[in-house]
């Protein structure tokens, strides 16, 4: 414990240290995190052998992707839950066996992995199953909603697909997962940008999203109510409005005049 006490270290001593207790080469699996740029992402593609991963850099810009030759390789733990014989992908690939198929793979669970997940499309549509049928943990609909956006954004994936795993949530009552929502939600206005037919299809996607919570929250405070309805009852109704919902226009048009 007081092997530098009052000396200059470096960061390779704190893991060599932690290595010690723990048991486990700690600095091996920290040295490519801290000395290599940028944050990875996986790939998830299923198989008859198994689950094929594959790890690459993670650009937000496309152009950047193409331009990028190095192979950047990091530790990743996988999270998977018991769902895969492998624990940690060191490795550009790896196709592990999956211990069970009763739920869809769902990686990085409880998202203390520093990495984002991509999956093919048809992998997004039995996640988002999992999302409608509330069977999926908080902090995982967000960390999966918000790797969907990233995805897209970067062109890695359709916003097709992010706006059917979107639609999933439409019972989601997380103030945390509604933030993430919104993005997604200031992304399809811009692109709609002056297209009156577009603007028209995303106002109807937001009126049916956020219909429900709408309902739930009403237009004043519960008592008892948790302190997050509150701030998501605000942006529900904003939600509301943008998608001209006659109801809420009116109501607010009234507000004012008084």
């Amino acid at each position: 414990l007081y092997l530098h006490n009052y000396t200059n270290t470096e960061d390779v001593d704190l893991w060599k240290s932690r290595g010690e207790v723990s048991g486990s080469d700690v600095v091996g699996f920290m040295t490519p995190w801290i000395a290599q740029a940028g944050v990875p992402f996986v790939s998830v593609a299923e198989t008859k052998d198994g689950t094929h991963l594959e790890q690459k850099r993670f650009f937000s810009n496309p152009k950047e992707a193409k331009a990028y030759t190095d192979q950047t390789i990091w530790p990743i733990p996988l999270l998977s839950g018991g769902q895969l014989s492998k624990d940690l992908l060191d490795e550009p690939t790896a196709t592990p066996p999956n211990t069970t198929t009763a739920r869809p793979l769902l990686l990085n669970q409880g998202r203390t992995g520093y990495y984002l997940t991509n999956y093919t499309a048809e992998h997004t549509t039995r996640l988002a199953s999992q999302v409608t049928a509330g069977d999926m943990a908080v902090i995982d609909r967000l960390g999966l909603l918000s790797d969907s956006l990233s995805m897209s954004e970067a062109g890695l994936q359709s916003y097709l697909e992010s706006l059917t795993l979107l639609d999933a949530y439409r019972e989601e009552e997380s103030y945390a997962v509604w933030g993430a929502i919104t993005s997604h939600l200031g992304t399809l206005k811009m692109f709609a940008g002056d297209d009156e037919a577009l603007i028209h299809n995303v106002r109807s996607f937001i009126k049916k999203l956020v219909y429900g919570q709408y309902i739930r929250l009403g237009w004043n405070p519960i008592e008892g109510e948790p302190y997050f309805d509150g701030l998501l009852r605000t942006m529900a109704i904003a939600h509301m409005a943008y998608a001209e919902d006659k109801e809420v226009t009116g109501k607010l048009r009234d507000w004012f005049d008084a």
